[in-house]
């Protein structure tokens, strides 16, 4: 597990938010792959395992961002996090997604749209 800063939230719509955060440690490259995710964690809230969010950035940005539509206390919770707010959340981990050089068909809905946009910018 690791503490993160927010450096920018991008307001999307009404009710959804972009959080991009960086590791308090300030490294500058993120290894993962386009399609994962993380686990974020808020002990505050009684789920002690933390809810998994899809990365929308991508592993040459010099942060971290999820993309999150406000629906429950959890997701409600991170769209309110602020420049300089820290939470803890885990590494980047699983799999979605492997650039066979093939053609992409991807089709998704909403806020879905989280990871394969992560995924058809990495390819592109």
């Amino acid at each position: 597990m690791e503490k993160y800063r927010v450096i920018k939230t991008i307001r999307e719509t009404n009710d959804t938010t972009t959080i991009q955060f960086v590791a308090l440690d300030n490294k500058a490259n993120y290894d993962f792959n386009p399609g994962q995710y993380i686990t974020v964690y808020f002990p505050e809230l009684g789920v002690p395992e933390g809810k998994a969010y899809s990365l929308s950035s991508l592993p040459t940005d010099d942060f971290i961002s999820i993309t999150v539509k406000s629906i429950g206390d959890y997701s409600k919770r991170i769209c309110e996090l602020s420049v300089d707010d820290v939470f803890m959340a885990s590494s980047p981990y699983g799999f979605l997604f492997e650039d066979t050089g093939g053609p992409l068909v991807c089709i998704t809905a909403g806020v879905g749209i989280s990871p394969v946009w992560s995924i058809i910018r990495s390819v592109l």
